[in-house]
């Protein structure tokens, strides 16, 4: 897919605001690919996975079953927990397991799913850099 605009930053810099405005206006699915870490954090903590565990970590990355919703919804396991996942803890445990290997690995396919249909906009600290390099835009 060609039509990918993406927003690279660092957290709290206004890029998931402006990719938010901007799918919407151009009818682009969204993603925020901070989100999807800190399901995963949200989902060891609720299975009582610790964040050194790296093995049970990247278990759970590949079977992470994720929907997001048209209203911006972030579905586990068929339970609504988009307000849930933007706590300090998990936050703090999304920071530490987003720099395993394995768990990049695991969620990079979840990523690159997203880009069908019309368009694509993607936020996140490396949308344009390593997840979605041939973007028609990086912002």
């Amino acid at each position: 897919m060609s039509n990918i605009i993406t927003f690279d930053g660092p957290a709290a810099s206004g890029k998931g605001t402006a990719g938010k405005m901007m799918a919407e206006i151009l009818g682009f699915a969204y993603l925020d690919s901070g989100a999807l870490y800190r399901v995963l954090a949200y989902d060891c903590i609720q299975m009582g996975v610790c964040s050194d565990n790296k093995r049970l970590v990247g278990i759970r990355a590949h079977g992470l079953d994720i929907v997001f919703g048209s209203a911006g919804q972030i579905i586990l396991r068929g339970r609504d927990i988009s307000q849930d996942i933007r706590t300090e803890e998990i936050g703090k445990f999304a920071s530490v397991v987003s720099a395993y290997q394995k768990v990049r690995e695991e969620l990079l396919q979840k990523q690159l799913d997203f880009a069908s249909g019309p368009g694509l906009v993607a936020d996140g600290r490396d949308m344009g850099t390593e997840i979605f390099p041939d973007a028609i835009f990086n912002l």
